[in-house]
C-alpha cells in the first residue's frame, strides 16, 4: 500500500510504501501533536531476547496478536501530571493569560 501527501493545489509532497495493515490512527497529523510514543518491532524483538524467546518475526506477531499492545495507545496518570506540571510552570512564568 502506498500512502502519498498532497498539497491543495495538487502537487505530490511525499510517497512512501506503508504495510498493508496501516490504519488511518497510525498516520500522525504533527500540526496538532505535541509528542508520542513511537514502539517498534525491535522494541519487542529485544523484549523477547531479555526474556530469553527467539527474537524471530513469528514471536513478535505473537505478542502482538495478544491485544495486550494496544494499551500502549493509553494516557497514564503520569503523562496527565506532566501535562498538569507543564501548564503550572507556564502560570509561575506569568505566560497564561
Amino acid at each position: 500500500m502506498k500512502l502519498i501527501l498532497v498539497k491543495d493545489d495538487g502537487k505530490k509532497i511525499a510517497e512512501r510504501t506503508v504495510p498493508d495493515n496501516t490504519i488511518m490512527s497510525d498516520i500522525i497529523c504533527r500540526n496538532e501533536t505535541i509528542a508520542a510514543k513511537i514502539w517498534l518491532r525491535e522494541d519487542i524483538k529485544a523484549q523477547l531476547e531479555s526474556a530469553g524467546f527467539k527474537p524471530s518475526e513469528s514471536n513478535v506477531d505473537a505478542v502482538i496478536n495478544t491485544g495486550f499492545l494496544k494499551k500502549l495507545d493509553d494516557c497514564t496518570d503520569s503523562d496527565w501530571m506532566v501535562i498538569d506540571y507543564a501548564v503550572m510552570c507556564a502560570n509561575d512564568y506569568g505566560n497564561l493569560k
